[in-house]
C-alpha cells in the first residue's frame, strides 16, 4: 500500500530519532476557548479540542432553509481543561461516527477529543462544527487527556442525554454568559441587560 504525503510552504520537518513505536500514534493541535471565541471569519484551518463530554442530545432530523432537504444533527457539549463550556454540532454523516448509547452507559463522563473541526461565524456568534474531516477520540492515552483528567477526577457523574428538540440557541452551553432566570426575577431586571 503506497501512502502519499503533501506538503506546503508551511510544512515543518523535524527529524527524529529512535524506534518507530516510541512515536505517538495520534498528534493533536488544540486550540483554546480564547482561540475558538476570536477565530477569524475567513479562517480555512481544522481545529482539535478537548474535554470531558459533560451532555449529548439525540439525533433529530431537521430542514434547511429554503426547501434544500433535510439531515441530521446532534450536540456535543464538551467541559474545556479551562472549565468553559463548548457545544460542538455533529451533521450527517459523522453523527454515526460516536455509538452515544454507549458512551451514555458508561459509569463516568469520558473525555472526549474531536479533532477537524470547523470554526464558522453564524449571526455573530462562532459555530463549532463537523466536517468530512473529523474525528472524534474517546479517552485517548496522551498528554492532554490526563490533564483533563486530573482536571476532572471521576466523580461517579454520568453524561447527561438532552432532548434535541427541546434545545435552543440560548442553551448555556453556547454563550458564557447565559443564565436561567424565572419570569419573577425577569420582572425585576433592567430590560436593557436582557441578552436574547
Amino acid at each position: 500500500m503506497d501512502t502519499v504525503l503533501f506538503f506546503n510552504v508551511a510544512t515543518e520537518i523535524e527529524e527524529k530519532s529512535g524506534e518507530p513505536t516510541g512515536f505517538p500514534q495520534y498528534h493533536f493541535s488544540f486550540v483554546s476557548y480564547t482561540d475558538i471565541k476570536y477565530k477569524g471569519r475567513d479562517s480555512r484551518h481544522l481545529t482539535d479540542v478537548i474535554g470531558q463530554l459533560d451532555a449529548v442530545t439525540n439525533v433529530t432530523l431537521i430542514d434547511l432553509p429554503n426547501n434544500k432537504g433535510s439531515v441530521f444533527k446532534s450536540d456535543l457539549f464538551l467541559i474545556l481543561l479551562t472549565g468553559q463550556k463548548i457545544r460542538i454540532r455533529i451533521w450527517n454523516p459523522r453523527s454515526d461516527d460516536l455509538d452515544m448509547t454507549t458512551i451514555i452507559c458508561l459509569p463516568y463522563k469520558p473525555i472526549i477529543v474531536v479533532a477537524g473541526l470547523q470554526v464558522r461565524q453564524y449571526h455573530g456568534c462562532n459555530c463549532i462544527n463537523t466536517c468530512s474531516g473529523t474525528r472524534f477520540y474517546v479517552d485517548p492515552d496522551n498528554k492532554e487527556a490526563i490533564e483533563v483528567r486530573a482536571r476532572f477526577p471521576y466523580n461517579d457523574t454520568v453524561v447527561k442525554l438532552i432532548s434535541g428538540d427541546q434545545i435552543d440557541t440560548n442553551y448555556n452551553y453556547s454563550y458564557n454568559y447565559a443564565a436561567r432566570k424565572t419570569v419573577e426575577q425577569l420582572l425585576y431586571m433592567n430590560p436593557l441587560t436582557i441578552k436574547i
